[in-house]
């Protein structure tokens, strides 16, 4: 007897078809063993810099800490959306915001792989409330308090930090070798714990102007280093090596903030004044330029070009500032 099989695939119901596809591939079938066996080698090789990785890995895990163990087809539209309120509340709105599209997106591919019939984030919304972004910026004279706090090394580290907007992963990457008399070569970065030789955007790694008031200090200090090889950091922790972002907070800039009475101290607070700060001295794409934002505005990224003499007065404006008196000293 002859069978049609043709005739009998087609009649077998959607769920049946889709037990067999699945068959042998348990692991594969929960929302995280999807994520990793079958998402991720489709969408992984599209991430634009090497840098973004760890931070679309950080989305990622947000994602697999609450559903990974979730078999697919038991997602349900309305408790992934109920979730993605409640995250709004605790997390930004950039972080909800990349976790609603990688969800959307992880879900697409397994009704199209054919592990699930229905896209259960198809429809899901961006929470209307999400946790306000901090915009912490301080003033010049509590710049100037912090500054006036400081020993030699952190005062210097504040100098550059105040006038060239480095990320802490730029700055406690910095040899002998990056500064050049007038200028820093940034040509690594660090980030958990190992350098690595990119930075955060395909800008990033570059050269970053330093006041002629600024160089003569940064040079004291290469002069007074144990180690002055090309290669040696140039802050480096006791052991010769880079100092920690984590260490710093914790061992400098959090107690400083407590002695001083400010709300908050970290360096995103340091590159948020510099910008804000900086508008009243240079233009938008001078600023842009020092920073080496990839995208603060498609008219100054595209349109506006920076003017090396602006960016240099500008810098130097910024630590002439500094290093006026604070008018009020807190013991």
């Amino acid at each position: 007897m002859k069978v049609n099989l043709a005739h009998g695939i087609s009649q077998v119901p959607t769920a049946i078809s889709l037990e067999y596809a699945n068959a042998g591939r348990v692991d594969e079938t929960t929302l995280g063993g999807f994520m990793d066996k079958r998402w991720k080698p489709l969408h992984e090789g599209q991430w634009r810099e090497e840098s973004t990785k760890p931070a679309n890995e950080l989305f990622l895990e947000v994602i697999r800490s609450r559903f990974g163990n979730t078999p697919l087809k038991e997602l349900d539209k309305v408790e992934l959306q109920v979730w993605l309120n409640e995250l709004a509340k605790e997390r930004s709105r950039s972080i909800v915001l990349h976790v609603r599209t990688f969800l959307k997106s992880i879900c697409a591919e397994a009704v199209d792989q054919e592990y699930i019939g229905k896209d259960p984030a198809r429809k899901l919304t961006t929470p209307a409330h999400t946790k306000e972004s901090d915009t912490t910026v301080l003033s010049w004279d509590e710049l100037r308090r912090v500054f006036s706090a400081l020993g030699e090394r952190d005062r210097l580290i504040m100098s550059i930090e105040g006038t060239a907007g480095l990320r802490p992963s730029e700055l406690f990457a910095l040899r002998v070798k990056s500064f050049d008399g007038q200028r820093l070569n940034l040509t690594e970065t660090i980030y958990r714990g190992k350098l690595r030789p990119y930075g955060k955007t395909k800008g990033s790694l570059t050269t970053v102007d330093v006041p002629e008031e600024l160089a003569r200090p940064i040079q004291s200090w290469l002069g007074k280093l144990e180690n002055k090889a090309p290669d040696a950091f140039m802050f480096p922790n006791a052991d010769g090596g880079f100092i920690l972002k984590d260490n710093y907070l914790h061992r400098v800039l959090y107690p400083l903030q407590k002695r001083l009475g400010l709300s908050k101290l970290n360096f995103q607070v340091l590159r948020r004044t510099f910008s804000t700060l900086a508008q009243h001295h240079g233009t938008v794409k001078d600023v842009q330029r020092q920073m080496r934002h990839s995208k603060p505005d498609v008219t100054a990224e595209v349109y506006m070009q920076p003017i090396p003499e602006s960016v240099q007065k500008m810098v130097a404006d910024m630590y002439a500032q500094l290093l006026k008196p604070a008018t009020e000293m807190v013991q």
